[in-house]
């Protein structure tokens, strides 16, 4: 990975964020005290509830004790709300819309194309002619 950039959070770093952003919520807390708590800025604890920074397994469990959480229960959470959106059950069947074969692809080009420009005759001047 070049320097400088950062990777973005995955499917259960966000579900976890989301799971984190509702305890704040329920247990009535500001974000900056939860923060505090946790040995953050108020501000990186903002990214990582938004789903826009990952967060580490050492700042999780001093989240999860700020907010009087089980690191466990809020993994297990995340990974079973993370598989359930993504199982085949519940993921919709890929369809191909408006493709057609490579012929008809031809064909329909053929017919929106602009005419060919005829073959250059003495009566027409060429590019090279200064007249």
């Amino acid at each position: 990975m070049p320097s400088g950039t950062r990777p973005l959070p995955g499917p259960l770093s966000i579900e976890v964020a989301r799971i984190l952003a509702a305890s704040v919520r329920a247990n009535d807390v500001a974000q900056a005290d939860v923060a505090a708590a946790a040995g953050m800025s108020a501000s990186q604890l903002s990214r990582i509830l938004a789903g826009l920074k990952p967060l580490t397994l050492d700042q999780l469990d001093a989240l999860c004790t700020a907010l009087g959480d089980d690191v466990v229960q809020i993994i297990s959470e995340a990974d079973a709300s993370t598989r359930a959106a993504t199982h085949a059950d519940n993921v919709s069947p890929f369809r191909r819309r408006n493709v057609g074969t490579p012929a008809q692809d031809v064909g329909d080009l053929a017919a929106v194309a602009r005419p060919a420009d005829p073959e250059p005759t003495d009566e027409q001047p060429s590019y090279d002619d200064p007249s």
